[in-house]
């Protein structure tokens, strides 16, 4: 059975989601998503308050940052096995061995760098207990990617379409997806109809236009070459 996981981007940086290639990839950030999404899953993130704010005074809540069809889901040790340049990918900050690409430097200041923001891609939570986190990490069940090739990302698109529009509306003020905040909501495909409606959205959806992050990541340049170095590629 599928099933709709709406919540709040914190950051749209580029990171998660990660979008290249027409491939949308959500493989840090949200683990509790990550660990019990399945194929067949629609994921949907929205911008916060904060972010419509900033972005236009004309442009309201509900905002849609980008809704995608989970399609395939891979393991940490087989995404981030990078062994060409092809493979790279902004959001591949660790490698098989669950390294991560700034280890070596905490000096650095990159995106998504934090040894807290670590512990939550691989075991879920920033455990007081090392012994615990380390179990954790040792099951591997946070340390899944979510993979889409059927997607849409609106970013800081101004002017959504009347009827998706209403849609995303609707179910944004529906009493299931209702007071969302920080963390997400797992919401049954049978509730209103809304999975078959997302569905047949993501089916006919527009062609899809730049993508324009909220947040572009600070110093991608060289987020790049760190990468290539630590990948050696």
């Amino acid at each position: 059975m599928s099933n709709i996981w709406s919540y709040i981007v914190v950051a749209d940086k580029g990171l998660a989601p990660c979008i290249e290639n027409n491939l949308l990839s959500i493989c840090v950030c949200k683990p509790s998503i990550r660990r019990n999404a399945a194929k067949g899953d629609i994921i949907i993130g929205w911008a916060s308050k904060q972010k419509i704010i900033k972005l236009v005074e004309t442009l309201k809540q509900p905002h849609p940052v980008f809704i995608a069809e989970v399609t395939d889901i891979q393991k940490f040790s087989e995404y981030f096995d990078v062994k060409d340049k092809n493979q790279l990918r902004n959001d591949k900050i660790y490698n098989k061995q669950l390294d991560h690409f700034c280890k070596d430097r905490p000096d650095l200041k990159l995106a998504h760098h934090s040894q807290e923001e670590q512990n939550k891609d691989l075991a879920g939570g920033n455990y007081k207990s090392k012994a615990k986190l380390e179990k954790i990490k040792a099951k591997a069940s946070y340390q899944r990617c979510l993979l889409s090739e059927n997607f849409y990302f609106f970013g800081t698109e101004r002017q959504l379409q009347k009827e998706p529009q209403n849609l995303f509306r609707d179910f944004w003020e529906s009493p299931l997806n209702n007071r969302l905040e920080r963390g997400h909501k797992k919401i049954n495909l049978n509730y209103g109809g809304y999975y078959e409606k997302f569905l047949n959205f993501l089916n006919n959806k527009p062609i899809q236009g730049e993508i324009n992050h909220f947040q572009p990541l600070d110093g991608e340049s060289e987020h790049r070459r760190r990468l290539e170095a630590f990948h050696n590629v």
